[in-house]
C-alpha cells in the first residue's frame, strides 16, 4: 500500500523527469470501441446454389432430400452417380431461368430509359449545332493585327523577358 508521500514523490519525479512530456499527468480517454464487423450473409453463394438444386430435385424430380443432397455434392466433386444427369438438367434450368429473368429486367430498363435517352440525344445535337453556329460567326482571336508588327511572334506583348541573374 502506498502512502501519500510515495504518491507525491512519484508526481515530483514525473515532473522533474525530462524524458516525460508535459502531458504525462493527464489521463487518457478510453480507447475507441472496435468497429463492428460487416454483417455477413448466413449462407454463402455456393450453399445457396446447393440448396436451390436440392429443392428443385426434390420438387421436380421426386428425389428425397438426402438423395438429392448427396447427388448435388457428388456432381460438385465431379463424381458420376445415377442422378448426375438430373442435377445437370436442373442446373441448366436454373441458369436458363435466371438468364431469362435478367434479360427481361435489362429490356424493361432500356424501355424505361428510352425517352430520357432520346431527349438527351436531342439536347446534345442542339448543343453541338449551337456550338458549330457560334464558332462559325466568331472572328478568330489569332489575327496578325493582334500583335505589334515590331515584335516577333514568340515574344511576349509585355516586353522582353527578364534577364537572368548570374
Amino acid at each position: 500500500m502506498s502512502t501519500t508521500n510515495d504518491v507525491l514523490a512519484q508526481i515530483d519525479h514525473a515532473l522533474a523527469d525530462y524524458s516525460v512530456g508535459p502531458d504525462a499527468m493527464r489521463c487518457t480517454p478510453d480507447p475507441t470501441p472496435p468497429v463492428p464487423a460487416v454483417p455477413t450473409v448466413p449462407m454463402p453463394a455456393l450453399a445457396v446454389a446447393r440448396a436451390t438444386l436440392v429443392h428443385r430435385l426434390v420438387d421436380y424430380q421426386g428425389l428425397d432430400p438426402e438423395t438429392a443432397r448427396a447427388a448435388v455434392l457428388a456432381a460438385e466433386r465431379g463424381q458420376h452417380t445415377e442422378h448426375t444427369a438430373l442435377v445437370h438438367a436442373e442446373a441448366r434450368a436454373v441458369v436458363a431461368r435466371t438468364t431469362h429473368a435478367a434479360a427481361q429486367a435489362v429490356a424493361a430498363f432500356l424501355r424505361a430509359m428510352r425517352p430520357a435517352l432520346d431527349a438527351l440525344a436531342a439536347n446534345v445535337r442542339a448543343a453541338a449545332a449551337a456550338l458549330a453556329n457560334a464558332t462559325r460567326h466568331t472572328p478568330s482571336s489569332h489575327t496578325p493585327s493582334s500583335r505589334g508588327a515590331d515584335r516577333p511572334a514568340w515574344q511576349s506583348p509585355y516586353g522582353p523577358p527578364p534577364k537572368r541573374k548570374r
